[in-house]
């Protein structure tokens, strides 16, 4: 994924699953996330921090299963 509108559509696309999630919607989050991500050094952390651990739980998951 290269750009907003692609990380948009494909997180639309995996919210739809669960919960109806409009593209729009999705845009929007993603823009007010860029604008935190861009002013603090201390969200960029948190953000990596959460990926990590999310990515390990995902691992443990396949592996368990």
């Amino acid at each position: 994924m290269r750009t907003m509108k692609e990380i948009a559509s494909y997180i639309a696309k995996q919210e739809g699953k669960k919960h109806q999630a409009s593209v729009g919607d999705v845009r929007e989050i993603l823009g007010l996330v860029s604008d935190i991500v861009v002013r603090s050094e201390s969200a960029r952390i948190a953000f990596m921090n959460n990926g990590r651990r999310r990515a390990a739980k995902k691992k443990a998951k396949r592996c368990a299963s």
